[in-house]
């Protein structure tokens, strides 16, 4: 791609400018959306005319248009470490070797970095902690109309310490989640909730029908 510059140059030192702008752009493309790209040319662009105005332009030589552009960033330094959103976009000015490609970085970061954690922890811990309750309660009842009906103590406690040994795991995972979640709404807290009474009653119960 190439872009004029205001200064009138003559056409090899131009084109040494033109090839700089060029080869920034087939790096970028399709790495960010067009009006992205475009705008860092002409940031580049613009630095390239800062650099030169402070020189003599009647005295350009190749060897000044190299010294500018050595000062400038790295075409590579453009590339973007991953591909932004379409919404980003990029400073509207900048100063001094490497600050504009820096905050392009900086601004892909920012945007692309979530703002809070995936609601997913919080949301597991609830489902985990209410399940494991509701569970444990249940199958308590189920197991204890089963010992009426076969008058055996033994089912029973074999029953409460199979639902206790994977309740307290479900119900640890749960305030675990909640713990990491907390700050995602209501659920992780019903799930520190519900996983810490579940634990009580996996370790409360059984001692309870011991002592009975």
């Amino acid at each position: 791609m190439t872009m004029a510059t205001t200064m009138e140059l003559a056409k090899p030192l131009q084109a040494l400018i033109d090839a700089r702008l060029d080869t920034i752009d087939r790096m970028i493309l399709g790495q960010i959306p067009r009006a992205d790209r475009l705008s860092i040319l002409r940031e580049v662009e613009s630095q390239i005319e800062e650099l030169l105005a402070e020189r003599d332009a009647a005295s350009l030589t190749r060897d000044d248009i190299i010294e500018v552009l050595r000062q400038l960033d790295p075409p590579e330094a453009f590339v973007p470490e991953e591909i932004p959103d379409p919404a980003i976009r990029t400073p509207q000015s900048f100063s001094g070797k490497r600050t504009f490609s820096t905050n392009f970085r900086q601004n892909q970061a920012q945007t692309l970095s979530p703002g809070k954690p995936s609601s997913r922890a919080g949301l597991i811990s609830g489902i985990l902690g209410l399940s494991t309750f509701f569970s444990f309660i249940i199958l308590v009842i189920i197991g204890w109309v089963i010992v009426v009906a076969f008058e055996s103590e033994g089912l029973l406690m074999a029953e409460l310490c199979a639902i206790g040994f994977v309740g307290l795991g479900t119900s640890l995972c749960a305030i675990i989640l909640g713990i990491m979640g907390r700050n995602q709404g209501i659920m992780p807290i019903v799930g520190m909730v519900t996983g810490a009474l579940s634990v009580l009653l996996c370790v409360v119960v059984p001692i309870v029908l011991l002592v009975m």
